[in-house]
């Protein structure tokens, strides 16, 4: 079924599949099973309406509205919500049943939820503050320990500005890194060592500026080699000659030159369809362990899914979710913790364990709830109102039906609704707007705060080995958006133990820049260049990248 997307006027397709899985999780109330209506918005759109339900890497120091002590938040003093600390919301000192109320079927929905969303608590952050030790300046993450900004990260130690980092040591300014220690700058690795610029490697150690290597030790720029060591520009080198190149990149300057020519030289090698193993009649990229995955990135061990993105543990029978794990039957949810089921365009569960809810923010422990925010460990509510079983199957379907005759009922929250601004949200990574654009289409928009003394900062030195304790107390001026910045102690120490150049950029920027690395989102139909067969990829067709299926990319590895 093919159909035209409102929003952005894109033609896209209800596979049959798709279909066929809207009819197996139609809820049922009681004795009455509710049919849910395909989706009117294309993938994309959708999917940027999630991401603007996730303020992910923007913190704030503000209070506390219960205690008054200053918290860290995702929220800034100027967002008009309650904001309560991690500890305190999590805790019976209040009970978000208290703001219950009916609901009035003279208005919309999505305008009855806005003012409870106004009127209800949120949680400082979104994380698991119980398994987390000294890491305050983190979100969407648990069991990390002496961590800072890092973010979408668990059970790491010694950590810094990173985002996606899982069972990591002192790594810093890395992406999607995995059992790994003392890298920077590595993206979509793991198992390494001593890596610094290196992108889609496993098991490499004290390298640099490598792309798609494996158990490689010692190289220097080189793209697709095996069981490598001493290796430089893919010829073997002598110790003597890697140590000497492996010096030279003290100089930021010189890194400069040395990651420009590679960005260049890298092109010369096949790159695979889609990065990824074990996957059965799977599409999309960076995917491992998924059968019958159709659009899926950045995901492990998926069953049975469509357009998921960041399943961070198992997820069966799913479709349309951003961040996700040891879950089943969800339909249109946006960052929630594990063990969730039945959940219909849910979002922001800080614990999971929840079940058999709709349109619903900030529960956790609880099933049956629709319209619900802060909800904990409760049943069968609705506006935060208690009900009993038998007057929530009465009472729910009346509501579906209103918000069917004013179009609301199989549509995620709307973006113009949500709690954050749009420029401090994944959206703004993944589908950038101008505040402009933003404001035109009525999305929160924070501008960054002016400073007043138009104060521009001096110039990082060019080697690590200038730089003593005094960095910390200058602001420095990023070379890329002109904001300022500064150095935080652990990453001045972290850089001095790996004798690497601080960098010009500051950290949002380097994430986008690390960002920019990656493939879109997005898939193309193109063939093979070695063995024209047909292939599925991310690689745009008009792309520079000589792109091959998978058996051909093994076969041209050295």
């Amino acid at each position: 079924m093919r159909q035209k997307c409102p929003k952005c006027g894109s033609i896209f397709t209800h596979t049959k599949e798709e279909q066929d899985f809207l009819v197996s999780i139609a809820p049922t109330f009681g004795y009455k099973t509710i049919d849910i209506p395909a989706p009117v918005r294309c993938p994309a759109c959708r999917q940027r309406q999630r991401l603007a339900y996730g303020n992910i890497l923007r913190l704030f120091k503000r209070p506390c509205d219960l205690t008054g002590e200053e918290i860290v938040s995702h929220y800034s003093t100027d967002d008009a919500f309650k904001v309560y600390r991690d500890k305190e919301w999590h805790s019976d000192c209040w009970d978000a049943r208290e703001y219950g109320r009916e609901y009035d079927f003279t208005y919309r929905f999505n305008d009855q939820f806005f003012d409870l969303m106004h009127a209800v608590p949120h949680p400082s952050l979104l994380t698991s503050f119980h398994t987390n030790t000294d890491s305050p300046f983190t979100n969407h993450g648990s069991n990390n320990r002496h961590c800072s900004y890092i973010f979408d990260s668990d059970d790491n130690e010694d950590c810094h500005i990173s985002f996606s980092l899982h069972s990591c040591k002192k790594c810093i300014d890395c992406y999607r890194v995995y059992r790994s220690e003392m890298c920077y700058e590595c993206m979509d690795c793991k198992e390494c060592s001593g890596g610094t610029y290196m992108q889609n490697c496993v098991s490499c150690h004290d390298s640099a500026f490598l792309k798609n290597c494996t158990r490689c030790t010692n190289c220097i720029r080189c793209c697709n080699l095996r069981d490598k060591r001493y290796y430089i520009d893919n010829k073997e080198a002598t110790k003597e000659e890697f140590e000497k190149e492996m010096k030279a990149l003290e100089s930021r300057k010189h890194l400069q030159e040395v990651r420009e020519s590679f960005n260049d030289w890298k092109m010369r090698f096949p790159q695979s369809h889609q990065h990824g193993r074990n996957n059965i009649n799977a599409s999309g990229d960076y995917l491992t362990n998924c059968i019958n995955a159709q659009h899926c990135f950045d995901s492990e061990n998926l069953t049975d899914c469509f357009h998921v993105y960041q399943a961070y543990a198992p997820l069966q029978h799913c479709m349309d979710v951003q961040e996700a794990g040891d879950s089943s039957h969800l339909y249109q949810v946006a960052f929630t913790s594990s063990d969730c089921h039945n959940l219909y365009w849910c979002c922001l569960s800080p614990a999971g364990n929840l079940s058999d809810s709709f349109y619903s923010m900030y529960c956790e422990n609880s099933h049956h709830l629709f319209g619900c925010i802060g909800i904990r460990n409760r049943e069968y509510c609705i506006f935060n109102k208690q009900y009993t079983k038998d007057e929530y199957n009465k009472l729910v379907p009346e509501i579906i039906a209103h918000m069917e005759s004013t179009g609301e009922w199989g549509e995620f929250l709307p973006t113009a609704h949500s709690p954050f601004h749009y420029n401090h949200t994944l959206a703004q990574n993944y589908y950038p707007l101008t505040e402009e654009q933003a404001l035109k289409r009525a999305y929160k928009w924070r501008k960054m705060p002016e400073n007043p003394e138009q104060l521009q900062g001096p110039e990082l030195p060019d080697s690590i080995t200038d730089v003593d304790k005094s960095i910390l107390k200058e602001h420095w001026q990023c070379d890329t958006c002109n904001e300022l910045y500064q150095i935080t102690p652990e990453e001045l120490k972290m850089h001095t133990n790996m004798n690497v150049p601080l960098s010009a950029r500051c950290p949002f920027c380097r994430n986008e820049r690390r960002l920019d690395m990656r493939t879109q989102r997005k898939i193309w139909d193109r063939y093979c260049l070695e063995c024209q067969i047909k292939i599925t990829t991310t690689y745009p067709p008009t792309g520079p990248e000589k792109v091959y299926c998978r058996e051909c990319y093994e076969c041209s590895l050295s």
